[in-house]
């Protein structure tokens, strides 16, 4: 019995082990694990490129779409939609804006004329330009309308000369409530 050989047998009989319990080695789990990540990072990878080019194509469009908006338009419509408001503010509250300029015509000083006059009856307000002969008219022109009980702050906004020597005011004046 001294001529057999116990190692080549252990041996064969680990390889067989080996072979079969694969699939329940490290090696395998660790391969599997590797796959799984490269095939969520390459579907992330793909799945990002097609979101970029998706981006691209909607900007294109967008920007086609701005291009074929009339600004003129826009600004037409956004006029109309304050006038609309304005008038169903006026509606609702029983304000009538011919009153208004009514009183405002009658606190205008001798010498001076208006230039522009608005009237904001959503913050109840006025905002007038005024030209008069001099800064002595145009200070007449503040006292009629502080003395008036009408308003409750009266300010200039702007003030200067235009090309025929004349002074030229902005002001604002706040209805008292």
């Amino acid at each position: 019995m001294v001529d057999v050989n116990f190692h080549q047998a252990a041996e064969k009989d680990l390889m067989i082990n080996r072979r079969k319990s694969f699939l329940n080695s490290t090696y395998f789990i660790a391969i599997i694990l590797i796959l799984a990540v490269s095939a969520t990072y390459g579907a992330t990878i793909l799945y990002s490129n097609s979101l970029v080019a998706k981006k691209i194509e909607l900007d294109a469009i967008k920007n086609q779409e701005i291009a074929l908006i009339d600004i003129q338009e826009v600004n037409r419509l956004d006029d109309f939609q304050k006038r609309l408001e304005s008038s169903m503010f006026n509606l609702n509250n029983k304000k009538n804006p011919e009153d208004i300029f009514a009183l405002v015509e009658k606190l205008i000083v001798k010498g001076s004329f208006l230039n522009s006059l608005n009237y904001d009856s959503v913050g109840n307000k006025i905002e007038m330009e005024v030209v008069a002969d001099s800064f002595r008219l145009a200070a007449s022109q503040i006292l009629s309308l502080k003395r008036s009980d009408l308003f409750e702050d009266v300010k200039i906004a702007e003030s200067k000369r235009d090309e025929n020597n004349q002074a030229v005011f902005k002001l604002e004046a706040v209805f008292k409530k």
